[in-house]
């Protein structure tokens, strides 16, 4: 008999009694990973996509690996949507190696829970800053939360950061839901993320996540620095700023009153 046990024994909890009088061995079928990524890299036609797989071969083994995303079948999937938006980029953006990189783990991480079934588009827009904003979730409730969202271990382990970081809602729509999107905008698009311009500080503030102790720290020290000698003038800019230092006040308690009130003068 083959079988997945664990579906078995989700939805009939006398299985193992039932196991035990008629299987006499179990042999767990491991896949050869490594064998089939090989292969699906084989297949792609566009050489540039080619390329890129074969060099992040090792990262792609470990999304398999250490997420136990173990269908094959939704990673070649993956490969072929990854090949249209590759076979669309200028070389500007395909000489950026860093870029690259984040663009397919991303794109791995986003496109195999939704094909999974687990991820919907407008999930892509949730927020832990926003989330912890104006609400009265109580710690416990909101870490629940965070836990359930299906991107959570992959932003917890630092293997991406936010998809919406790379690719706005809007491109991430056209890509899962209508398998279309638009190759001059998506060129221009890409060219106004951090990987290719300078970022406003208050930018790099609200992805937080993306950023090591240390970069916080330094960044803060660089916003603080730059409100007590007023070289911020942009009231667009100041309440981003606030609404940031007001989250950091409430959720990590890293922000002082007083420098929340230093933004209001």
């Amino acid at each position: 008999m083959i079988a997945n046990e664990e579906q078995i024994a989700k939805k009939d909890t006398s299985y193992q009694q039932i196991k035990e009088k008629l299987i006499g061995k179990t042999f767990l079928l491991m896949g050869d990973h490594e064998s089939a990524i090989s292969t699906f890299i084989n297949q792609t036609t566009c050489t540039q996509t080619k390329n890129i797989l074969s060099a992040k071969k090792t990262l792609i083994l470990e999304f398999i690996q250490r997420y136990e995303n173990h269908n094959l079948r939704i990673i070649q999937q993956i490969f072929y949507d990854f090949e249209r938006l590759i076979h669309v980029l200028n070389d500007d953006i395909l000489e950026n190696q860093n870029f690259l990189t984040e663009l397919l783990k991303v794109f791995l991480v986003t496109c195999y829970e939704y094909k999974k079934g687990t991820l919907k588009t407008h999930q892509l827009s949730w927020n832990y800053l926003s989330t912890l904003v104006g609400q009265t979730i109580e710690q416990q409730n909101l870490s629940e939360l965070k836990e359930k969202h299906p991107l959570y271990k992959y932003e917890s382990s630092n293997f991406i950061s936010s998809p919406t970081d790379i690719l706005s809602l809007k491109f991430w729509e056209e890509i899962l839901d209508k398998s279309y999107f638009n190759p001059l905008q998506i060129n221009e698009h890409f060219r106004k993320t951090e990987y290719f311009s300078e970022v406003p500080l208050w930018v790099k503030l609200w992805k937080y996540r993306s950023l090591t102790d240390e970069q916080l720290i330094f960044l803060l020290k660089q916003v603080k620095t730059d409100i007590q000698n007023r070289k911020i003038h942009s009231a667009w800019e100041i309440l981003h700023l606030w609404g940031i230092f007001l989250t950091y006040h409430q959720a990590f308690n890293i922000i002082t009153s007083a420098e929340l009130d230093s933004l209001k003068n």
